[in-house]
């Protein structure tokens, strides 16, 4: 621990799109966290950011954990990481927040999931004092920003009633790819809007902008793309994401068969079937928060132990959110509908 009991120690990883960004939420993050070590496979971004944030640097995640045994990992990109990278940090105790998810297949996702779980258990030891949410949180690798756990959202109390059983939902995400990837934006919209609805039986997608060709791995994917899911219990699900545009924004609305929702980063609304205004709460005029904003923020929400808020009407896997990102690049290939839950079935999950 540093020498101020009050901070708790961190190692920051990134690549050369994102050392802009990690900079910045260190910087909202001061008062709250001591940098221990910098690290990413790009040399001169990497001792830059080590300058700048007066810390040491390498290009050896696992070393990095070995010499500084961080309370969190901070990954603001997945460049130089190898398979099994977030285990080794989980075992060893560190909360590890991420803007990009961390497998790009789902072979890779229940390899992780099995090495982390087992990691875990091996080394978590617990004692009258010690509450079980505890531990589970330190084995817990986050991503940021989610939109479950922005602003907007955590101020929307329970509206799923006032909504009742969806019948549409709708969820966008746009900007530049210099913060986040194209899958990082696939990845937080169907989390978002598999929290309101069932896994989608077919999903049906197209990509634009990337070329002639789309990409096999999903990391690889840039431009944008929209998606449309079809659930067996009579609702649709579109989701629309960009990383070739400027400024950050998302939203997701909510059709039910009770009102509307609107959610985006900084506030909401909520009206019956007539159009009758419920509830919400309107920011007024002013910018958008960055993603730096919103990861500090989460953050900050994480080390102050407050409440996770209501993420609507079901739990969601992240396995899950995975599928619905890769059957959605394969539709983009095939050019013909897929199914997520076969995706899962053949790789173990169901």
């Amino acid at each position: 621990m540093s020498a101020d009991d009050q901070l708790v120690d961190v190692v920051v990883w990134t690549g050369r799109e994102r050392a802009g960004l990690a900079q910045r939420v260190v910087e909202r993050m001061a008062g709250a966290i001591h940098v221990v070590g910098a690290g990413g496979p790009d040399a001169a971004e990497r001792d830059g950011l080590a300058k700048q944030l007066r810390c040491p640097s390498g290009d050896d995640f696992r070393k990095l954990l070995i010499d500084h045994h961080p309370a969190y990992v901070f990954v603001a990109s997945c460049d130089g990481l190898r398979e099994g990278d977030f285990a080794v940090a989980v075992g060893q105790g560190a909360v590890v927040l991420t803007v990009e998810p961390v497998a790009s297949g789902l072979s890779e996702w229940a390899t992780s999931r099995r090495r982390a779980r087992a990691l875990v258990g091996a080394t978590a030891t617990m004692d009258t004092a010690t509450r079980e949410s505890d531990v589970i949180e330190l084995g817990r690798v986050i991503h940021v920003p989610a939109m479950v756990r922005s602003p907007g959202w955590l101020r929307a109390t329970d509206p799923s009633e006032a909504v009742g059983r969806p019948r549409l939902i709708a969820m966008t995400s746009f900007g530049g790819r210099e913060e986040w990837s194209l899958y990082g934006r696939l990845f937080d919209a169907w989390r978002s809007a598999l929290a309101w609805g069932a896994l989608p039986v077919t999903i049906d997608a197209s990509l634009a902008g990337h070329g002639e060709r789309v990409p096999e791995d999903i990391r690889d994917a840039r431009g944008s793309m929209t998606a449309h899911g079809r659930l067996a219990e009579g609702c649709t699900v579109s989701v629309c994401a960009s990383d070739a545009s400027g400024g950050h924004t998302r939203r997701l609305e909510v059709v039910g068969e009770g009102g509307r929702l609107r959610v985006d980063d900084r506030g909401y609304s909520l009206v019956d079937a007539r159009g009758r205004e419920l509830d919400g709460f309107d920011p007024g005029v002013g910018a958008v928060p960055g993603l730096d904003e919103l990861i500090a923020g989460q953050w900050r929400g994480l080390l102050d132990r407050r409440g996770g808020g209501d993420e609507g009407r079901r739990m969601v896997e992240e396995c899950e959110v995975a599928a619905c990102c890769l059957a959605s690049l394969l539709s983009a290939r095939t050019g013909d509908p897929e199914r997520p839950g076969r995706l899962l079935e053949l790789h173990g999950f169901a």
